[in-house]
């Protein structure tokens, strides 16, 4: 695996089509959509950039759930576990901030072989058991796993 496959095309192509159907503007989703065609440590830092403005705009719901809905397909879509974890910061962010996080969607979605996600699709099984053992590692991801534990180990 080369270093550029660490962030698949896919994921920036999720983001730019998510982005481009509503018309968003909102400088955190500008920053990690701008971090497509730079190296894999110029990437982290776009990511902890985000994260940054991402706590200034705090009070803006609809700007959470973009915000949540990107940092949450990003850290499925990676494609090893150092990359995964510079979204972390920004899918607990979110999931304080707001009633529902979209990271459990996605984690039954990424379980499941659900094609609406195109960035999750043909992930090794190797892969996706390799992202469900780093998910243990926070708080969020631990209470969505112990949710679905069930659908986990069904998958596994």
């Amino acid at each position: 695996m080369s270093k550029q496959d660490k962030f698949p095309q896919a994921l920036f192509d999720y983001w730019r089509d998510l982005i481009g159907q509503q018309q968003v503007s909102l400088p955190a989703l500008a920053k990690l959509v701008s971090c497509q065609n730079v190296s894999d440590d110029r990437r982290v830092n776009c990511i902890k950039e985000a994260a940054k403005l991402f706590q200034k705009t705090h009070d803006q719901v609809d700007q959470v759930r973009w915000i949540d809905t990107m940092a949450t397909v990003g850290y499925f879509a990676t494609n090893e576990n150092l990359s995964r974890r510079t979204f972390v910061p920004l899918v607990e962010q979110a999931a304080r901030l707001l009633d529902t996080s979209y990271f459990n969607d996605a984690y039954v979605a990424y379980i499941t072989n659900d094609s609406r996600i195109a960035c999750f699709n043909n992930k090794p099984l190797s892969q996706k058991a390799l992202t469900i053992y780093a998910t243990l590692k926070f708080p969020l991801g631990q209470a969505v796993i112990t949710q679905h534990y069930r659908d986990t180990l069904a998958f596994l």
